[in-house]
């Protein structure tokens, strides 16, 4: 299954935010899924800001859920949900509150989280 990790990315990444995003990867990859880190593409030097948004948003529509980290304003990340909606993925938040039963490779769920975007 491929996650895309959904969080907030201010114009300067502060190591924090690098740590989160880097915390979720490690843990979601342990789990034994695919994971789409959209700060790679975004702290790419070879591409400006712009490009990076277009990968990752090209990644995104390739993804089978979405997970939102704990501490993201969901209005900052309104354009990944409408896109994970309308794509009928998995909508999970908060990745250390999940438990191995909701978190696993093989769920089937049509939705974990139910927020209309819209």
């Amino acid at each position: 299954m491929n996650v895309f990790i959904v969080g907030d990315i201010p114009k300067n990444i502060s190591p924090i935010c690098r740590r989160n995003f880097f915390l979720a990867e490690t843990f979601l990859l342990k789990k034994g899924f695919n994971v789409i880190n959209p700060l790679t593409e975004i702290e790419n030097k070879n591409q400006d800001r712009h490009i990076a948004n277009r990968i990752n948003i090209r990644k995104l529509t390739t993804c089978d859920a979405i997970i939102i980290l704990d501490e993201t304003n969901i209005a900052s990340s309104n354009a990944e949900l409408k896109i994970a909606f309308l794509l009928n993925m998995i909508v999970l938040h908060g990745v250390f509150s999940l438990t191995d039963e909701i978190l696993t490779p093989e769920m089937k769920i049509a939705s974990y989280l139910h927020l209309s975007p819209f």
